[in-house]
């Protein structure tokens, strides 16, 4: 049930990201990954990144300029800092990629995947992300998700 809520959460986010979360809307950016042996490229981002009691909150959706509603990753974080981001935690971190009516996401204890950030301020956000073994919902694991690159931007 909780996968459940979490997926309808990020979707809803996706759909209306600057209107489900308070902060500076994201108006560029660019992510690439792998899945299932190929390169994906995704030229336009949206979402929103703000800095609040000690925090950096960050909801970024990546998808193909020409599709916007098609095939998109999501990258939510809530961190102090650049670094490793623990994807166990109960709030605010996460992975998915929507593809082809598949929903994959991290799922603590079904996923193997690493997210680290690697630059983060009230206006941008860059990082990577590996998924060696992926959870899709309602499935199970669903191969890897690996070379992810990101970056966003307020400004």
């Amino acid at each position: 049930m909780r996968r459940l809520a979490l997926a309808l959460i990020l979707l809803a986010l996706a759909e209306f990201p600057a209107l489900a979360q308070p902060g500076t809307p994201v108006i560029a950016g660019q992510a690439s990954l792998t899945y299932a042996n190929a390169g994906v490229v995704f030229e336009k981002a949206s979402g929103t990144i703000m800095q609040s009691s000690g925090f950096f909150v960050a909801t970024v959706t990546f998808a193909k300029s020409n599709k916007p509603r098609g095939d998109h990753l999501t990258i939510s974080v809530m961190i102090t800092g650049p670094g490793a981001v623990d994807l166990n935690q109960p709030m605010g971190n996460g992975i998915g990629y929507w593809t082809g009516g598949k929903i994959l996401q991290y799922e603590k204890g079904k996923s193997q995947c690493t997210l680290t950030v690697a630059k983060i301020s009230a206006t941008q956000i860059e990082g990577t992300a590996n998924c060696p073994v992926i959870h899709e919902m309602n499935a199970g694991p669903s191969g890897a998700l690996t070379n992810v690159k990101f970056s966003a931007t307020t400004q």
